[in-house]
């Protein structure tokens, strides 16, 4: 079954447990139903953006570990990496949590987006893409 062909399917069971609720409880009326309708149709766009990233940045990224090094090393590595080298994408995993606002700052002032995700206590990657 395809991606498109899940989504609706879902959304039909969705649509009837709403649907059944309504009739039990009595309390959601069919404007209320529509706005939870487009909050879930809000996540599942979410998501495939997410998703979209997350197999960009999985096809193969170059990853700089700057973990150990204080400011302004690794802002100046990263920057450094995105200057000299035509990249789509980049992570950069960092203990310094400095670095966690001066590296998006730099990589959105030339055209990149960023996501900072802790992978443990006090350690975090930082995914670069275009």
């Amino acid at each position: 079954m395809g991606i498109y062909r899940r989504i609706i399917y879902t959304l039909h069971k969705v649509i009837i447990t709403i649907e059944k609720i309504s009739a039990y409880e009595e309390n959601l009326t069919r404007s209320e139903m529509y706005c939870i309708f487009l909050d879930i149709l809000d996540n599942i766009s979410q998501q495939r953006k997410r998703m979209s990233i997350e197999q960009n940045i999985a096809q193969e990224t170059p990853v700089l570990d700057v973990r150990g090094e204080i400011c302004p090393y690794p802002m100046m590595q990263t920057n450094k990496e995105l200057d000299e080298k035509e990249l789509d994408a980049l992570e950069v995993l960092t203990d310094h949590p400095p670095a966690l606002s001066t590296i998006p700052h730099e990589a959105m002032k030339r055209g990149y987006g960023c996501e900072i995700e802790e992978v443990r206590s006090g350690e975090w990657k930082i995914s670069i893409f275009r």
